[in-house]
């Protein structure tokens, strides 16, 4: 069982719940020799593409040791159909919906023969968002051993 920091070889990380780090370690946050870890998410390092079923799929290389790597986000899909039935639109599913401008049709149904539709995009609709892309998340201090 590791207890403490005394015997932790140089360059080890380690997330601390404080507000400083501990006497040894030093704050990882890119000046001298310490890696970047503000704000990022450390993932495994590995040199092959591994399928991970249980996460959805391949799991691609890390590339290069201390790599960043870019966020993305899974695809968002939805559809646009303008159906006119008895004067009835039928419109919008998953992201997308419709107001009206003008005529007698609303945002899911409505009636007239004319009308003028706008058409909207919102990712909202079907998966939380924020202004940045993230997994669940806990704010640690990430330190590296001297």
């Amino acid at each position: 069982m590791w207890k403490g920091s005394s015997g932790s070889p140089s360059g080890m990380v380690g997330h601390f719940n404080a507000a400083e780090c501990p006497s040894g370690w030093a704050l990882a946050d890119g000046t001298g020799d310490t890696p970047d870890l503000r704000g990022v998410f450390v993932r495994g390092y590995g040199s092959q593409s591994v399928n991970h079923g249980i996460y959805g799929g391949t799991v691609h290389a890390s590339g290069n040791l201390g790599e960043i790597q870019g966020d993305a986000i899974r695809n968002i899909q939805g559809e646009i159909n303008a159906v006119w039935e008895n004067n009835i639109a039928r419109v919008a599913t998953g992201p997308f919906s419709t107001t009206r401008l003008s005529g007698g049709v609303n945002e899911a149904q409505g009636s007239g023969s004319t009308g003028e539709l706008r058409w909207h995009f919102n990712a909202s609709r079907v998966v939380p968002v924020d202004a940045e892309n993230r997994p669940v998340n806990v704010a640690m201090l990430a330190c590296i051993k001297s």
